[in-house]
């Protein structure tokens, strides 16, 4: 695999440090991972999105995929975006565990919110700084943590 260019690195680190935050802010047991992990999608797929979390107790230290993650995220690049627009988007919300799908896109400093709805229809709002409520589960995400300018 290609290296990743150093705002890719940043953003992944800001995105995961964030998600730290809200969920030791919140009363919810859970654990946030970054890229390397995967996330099966069905017999066939798995992604390894750049950061995720998931609730319950941690996992052994040796297993390989995520349980039920509830948010995910991805950082664009360039050689990447059209997958994680489309088919990643499409994969991750066909799992009844995730709730969310952060989009960051590095050039324009712009995070774009998917939420599943409460009739499982998918809801997409653009970010560019403040707080950010992710119900369920329950958790306030600070975008100014994530957003700064490389």
């Amino acid at each position: 695999m290609p290296s990743e260019r150093v705002v890719h690195a940043r953003l992944k680190y800001r995105a995961a440090k964030a998600l730290e935050a809200a969920l030791a802010a919140s009363d919810l047991e859970g654990e946030v991972l970054t890229d390397g992990v995967a996330v099966p999608i069905n017999a066939n797929s798995a992604y390894e999105p750049d950061v995720l979390l998931y609730l319950g107790p941690r996992v052994a230290g040796d297993q390989m995929t995520a349980p039920e993650p509830v948010v995910v995220v991805e950082v664009l690049s360039p050689t990447t975006a059209h997958l994680d627009t489309g088919v990643k988007l499409a994969g991750y919300f066909s799992l009844p565990s995730v709730q969310h799908y952060l989009v960051i896109d590095p050039v324009t400093a712009l995070l774009v919110h998917h939420a599943r709805a409460s009739d499982g229809s998918l809801i997409a709002s653009t970010h560019t700084a403040g707080s950010l409520r992710r119900d369920p589960p329950g958790l306030d995400l600070d975008l100014d943590g994530i957003l700064p300018g490389p």
